[in-house]
């Protein structure tokens, strides 16, 4: 695995826009795999396929590669915001309030989900107070404007 890929692994890590685990357990990467830097990507499939590429693409591109796979959207603003503009299709969710409205909506702790805010701030706090509940297959997207930004292109 070269410099620069480590570098964004860790900034991902770091960040919170994914997890050791999750990436490890969601990409069909084995620890063999990351310590000899070998990964085949025909092997992967769908969202498996999204996070191999992990390591090359934005936050906000991954993303949409993943709601395009199926993932719920999350928007971790107040319904205030989410009811001034939001992506088609986007739960609204305060940050504040996420775990128990996932667990009142019985969202399961597996399913593929990709949270949204203004800025990632919002999202990222949803992202780790759920990650502490035990949802597994999470990512922050970062905010609203970037994402839409990186559609357009």
């Amino acid at each position: 695995m070269n410099f620069i890929k480590i570098l964004t692994l860790l900034s991902l890590l770091i960040t919170g826009s994914v997890t050791a685990n999750s990436l490890v357990a969601n990409s069909k990467i084995t620890t063999g795999a990351l310590a000899n830097s070998t990964l085949a990507n025909s092997d992967l499939e769908g969202s498996d396929r999204v996070r191999s590429h992990a390591l090359s693409q934005s936050r906000e591109t991954i993303g949409w590669h993943l709601i395009e796979d199926g993932a719920l959207i999350i928007d971790a603003r107040t319904a205030q915001e989410y009811a001034g503009g939001h992506i088609t299709g986007a739960i609204n969710i305060p940050f504040d309030v996420a775990v128990s409205q996932f667990e009142a909506l019985n969202i399961s702790k597996n399913r593929s989900i990709v949270l949204y805010c203004r800025s990632g701030n919002r999202s990222g706090r949803a992202y780790q107070s759920l990650t502490k509940a035990g949802y597994n297959n999470l990512h922050n997207a970062g905010g609203l404007n970037d994402m839409l930004a990186v559609k357009q292109k």
